[in-house]
Order: C-alpha cells, then structure tokens, then sequence
C-alpha cells in the first residue's frame, strides 16, 4: 500500500510510486502549489476519506489533461470547494462537477467561461433578444479563437451537455430557428468555486 505523507514532497512521492508519468506529477507539483497559496494544505486535502478521494480524483483528471491552464482550472476547483466547505457538506454533488470538469477540453471551458461573460443562463428569464445577441457573439468567439464553423459550434455545445454544464439544444423561441445551448446551475456551481480561488491567489 502507498502512503501518502502530508507534505507537497510527500505527495509527489506517492504519484512516482503509485506510477503517475513525468507530466502528471509536475502539474501536481503545480497544483500543490498552487493550493498552498489559496491557503489550502496538502494535510487539508487528505485528511478526510472522501477528501482524499477527491483528491485522487484531481490526480487522474491531471494525468488525462494536455495543458496547465486545464490543470488549473481543476485545482482551483479543488481549492474553491475546500475553502468553501462545500466538500465536507455535499461530497457526492462535489465530485460529480470535479469528474465532469475533468472529462473537458481546455476549448470546452472557455467555451463555458464566454457563455458566462455573455450571460447565457438557462435560470432566470433570459430572453429571446440577449440570447440571439449572446449566442451570435459566442459564435465569433468560437470562429475567431478556434476556427470553429457554426455547425461545428452547435456540435461542440450538444456534445457538452454531456458533462451536465451546458442545456441540451432546444428552439424554444418562435422566431429564431437555430438550437441553443444556456448554461446549468451546475456549471453557475463550477464558476463559483473557481472565481472564489481566484479571488484568494490573484
């Protein structure tokens, strides 16, 4: 059995013996690091069973990940539920958004992150107008910073509704024909533990 010694250096231990390749023990190193300055230990990761379970849950989402910005983004979300206490109140709730994230591009999140900033949300009375203009702009979005056609947007979105962040496309407005997606109150969730490790590291 490997033990996991609670220390940034005794974690990285683990991952060498427990068989993690050379990228996923760096953005572990990475993330560690990055836990500590938002105030969170290594021992504040582990300490609880389903702690650590989460924690192991980062780890194999670190080792599917091909960039450190979606390293990033999962460690804040580790980070944002520890310091929110959430992950001892609803650790089931919890590790399904942190395996959800974990199963995303890093094209996928910024996908998320522009729905956000253009106020795509399902809740609430959104509106035939803002979500013509809003969905209108995340296509030159996506066309400008991906090269994504509009087909190959409205693909993209139907395949993220997978992960439970995104509506499944419906054209519930009369005078526009195409399909949408908004966002859930889960991906809401997602955005509020990251923006609030944000507010502590940056």
């Amino acid at each position: 059995m490997t033990v996991l010694e609670p220390t940034v250096s005794g974690a990285m231990k683990w991952a060498v013996r427990r068989g993690y390749e050379h990228f996923t023990v760096q953005r572990l190193e990475r993330a560690l690091n990055r836990a500590e300055q938002g105030g969170v230990s290594v021992p504040d990761l582990c300490q609880q069973e389903h702690r650590f379970a989460h924690f192991v849950h980062m780890v194999r989402a670190l080792e599917k990940c091909s960039n450190n910005e979606m390293a990033d983004y999962l460690s804040d979300l580790l980070i944002g539920g520890v310091r929110s206490g959430d992950i001892d109140k609803c650790p089931d709730r919890f590790q399904s958004l942190l395996t959800a994230l974990g199963d995303m591009t890093l094209t996928e999140v910024e996908l998320l992150s522009k729905m956000r900033m253009l106020g795509l949300y399902a809740k609430g009375d959104i509106g035939e107008e803002k979500c013509i203009d809003g969905m209108r702009q995340l296509r030159s979005f996506a066309r400008d910073n991906f090269g994504y056609s509009k087909d190959y947007l409205r693909t993209s979105l139907n395949r993220m509704a997978r992960t439970g962040f995104v509506t499944i496309a419906s054209s519930a407005f009369s005078s526009y024909v195409d399909n949408y997606n908004l966002l859930t109150e889960h991906a809401v969730e997602l955005f509020e533990y990251i923006i609030l490790t944000r507010k502590l590291i940056e």
